[in-house]
């Protein structure tokens, strides 16, 4: 019986059983999350104004985590107890256990979370042996206060953008030229989807791009937003951009049967008139380069459309915003510095971000990740027939 369900009807069952559980999903005991609120709040006080030498704890990560397995190598990050890393920003109970052992033992907790480079596939999907090596991370993000998209606090990544950090002139050049090599190469998060240029809407029209996301994901509770901020996202581009084709990019993790977080907030939007949906999978250069405008609440994809030189609209606050290169809907009173595209991008990219090669296994520089990714998603498009057109 079971072999007789289609695709599609197994995914509209899979919907329904997360539309109608998923504030349970992402719910956490009231004590877990008063003990997190307790650390978080203890921390800043005593460690904001120390010293946090993140060239030595980035060692330490990559000592760490290079004994393991790429398959093992987030389980090994969060769920461990020989370690003070925190991934995910739930507090689960082994998560509670490592933060109470950190208080007693007056401890630094240092949260970890996946680099805005990471691989060509996410690792929630179920892949055969000799695929795992499309899994592994190229690239993870540390901080000692807080996750780097937490934006109801101060995060050492904050602390840093706000304060006198200068970058140098070989720097700035440094950083132009990784820009200009992303933006050549379509290099992403992930590097799966294929490489084309989209045809949406009437030619001769301005295309505006509304960028939905997953589902109560931490990155929206925890960047000032919530359901009716995508709401107000849609009807602000509407109203903003009469005449335009509005498009709407549904979030690569409700896409598929076995997605993990199949609920988006757009999944009820209807195309009409000049509303438009990208459901299929495409490289997220490839439509930034396609469009005239970005409306994002916390999405990557915003700083990505940032250095593809368009406008960006942000509702939430995610770690790009309030600096001075966006449009924002929110204010964050503690962000009062201006800071250039080249600036956010060092300190994002490269201050606070640990690069792993997994085909060498050996830590690199973030040009090193760059060229890993470029070939082994040449290798994945190869074994599956998928379309690139650079």
């Amino acid at each position: 019986m079971l072999n007789n369900i289609t695709e599609e009807r197994m995914k509209r069952l899979r919907l329904a059983l997360y539309e109608k559980n998923v504030e349970k999903i992402y719910a956490s005991p009231p004590k877990n999350q008063a003990v997190m609120e307790f650390y978080q709040n203890e921390a800043y006080k005593q460690y904001k104004d120390n010293p946090f030498d993140i060239n030595k704890e980035k060692e330490k990560f990559q000592n760490y985590i290079l004994c393991y397995a790429l398959k093992d190598r987030i389980s090994a990050i969060g769920a461990n107890h020989d370690n003070y890393y925190i991934w995910g920003m739930m507090p689960k109970d082994v998560t509670i256990e490592k933060i109470t052992t950190a208080i007693k033992k007056n401890k630094r907790i240092i949260f970890a979370e996946d680099g805005f480079l990471r691989s060509i596939l996410t690792y929630a999907k179920q892949l055969p042996a000799d695929e795992i090596c499309y899994q592994g991370a190229a690239s993870y993000i540390i901080d000692d206060l807080t996750f780097y998209f937490d934006a109801t606090r101060q995060s050492r990544m904050e602390i840093i953008l706000n304060s006198d950090y200068e970058i140098s002139k070989e720097e700035i050049i440094r950083v132009k030229s990784l820009i200009n090599k992303i933006l050549k190469l379509k290099i992403s998060k992930y590097n799966s989807q294929p490489i084309y240029t989209p045809k949406v809407g009437a030619d001769g029209r301005k295309k505006i791009l509304v960028v939905d996301q997953s589902y109560n994901d931490y990155s929206i509770l925890k960047g000032m937003a919530d359901k009716s901020t995508f709401e107000n996202m849609l009807k602000t581009a509407i109203d903003e951009n009469p005449g335009s084709d509005i498009i709407i990019k549904t979030h690569p993790d409700s896409i598929g049967v076995n997605s993990l977080k199949p609920l988006n907030y757009y999944k009820n939007i209807n195309e009409e008139k000049n509303i438009y949906k990208i459901t299929e999978e495409i490289n997220p250069i490839c439509l930034m380069e396609s469009v005239d405008k970005v409306y994002a609440v916390t999405s990557q994809l915003g700083f990505e459309a940032l250095m593809a030189k368009k406008e960006v609209h942000t509702f939430g606050m995610p770690f790009y915003a309030g600096w001075g290169l966006t449009i924002d809907r929110l204010n964050c009173s503690r962000r009062k510095r201006k800071r250039t595209l080249e600036e956010i991008f060092y300190i994002a990219y490269i201050l606070m971000s640990i690069y792993i090669n997994p085909k060498t296994n050996k830590p690199c520089e973030i040009e090193d990740a760059i060229d890993y990714l470029a070939e082994y998603r040449e290798l994945y498009f190869k074994k599956h027939n998928i379309v690139c057109k650079i």
